[in-house]
């Protein structure tokens, strides 16, 4: 492991209620380091590839930021794989549960539904 991480986790380790990161790095890494967190903030996975052209057209990222923006996009789409099984479960149990009582609409004008 990396002396940034090592340090990330001697924070994390104590008994701190809180992690300060900015003591572990330099003004300008603390910058690079806020400006991925809002290029990763603004990519919604439902519109991945709109959302890589604007943070293309609106940030000038360095070669690191850009490949660690590819990373968490892979990142997602591993997530999204293996979490498919059990959202198709999920799926299919909420089918169940609505044949049920398929008289109930959701798009009558109740109080809770």
């Amino acid at each position: 492991m990396g002396k940034l991480l090592n340090e990330f986790v001697a924070q994390m380790e104590t008994d701190q209620e809180s992690l300060n990161i900015k003591d572990l790095m330099s003004v300008e890494e603390v910058e690079d380091w806020e400006l991925l967190v809002k290029v990763l903030l603004d990519i919604d996975a439902t519109h991945v590839a709109k959302d890589i052209k604007k943070i293309s057209k609106f940030y000038n990222l360095k070669r690191w930021q850009e490949m660690s923006v590819l990373a968490f996009v892979k990142m997602l789409e591993l997530m999204f794989m293996k979490s498919k099984p059990h959202l198709e479960a999920l799926q299919e149990s909420m089918e169940k549960m609505d044949s049920i009582n398929p008289d109930i609409s959701l798009d009558q004008d109740r109080m809770f539904g």
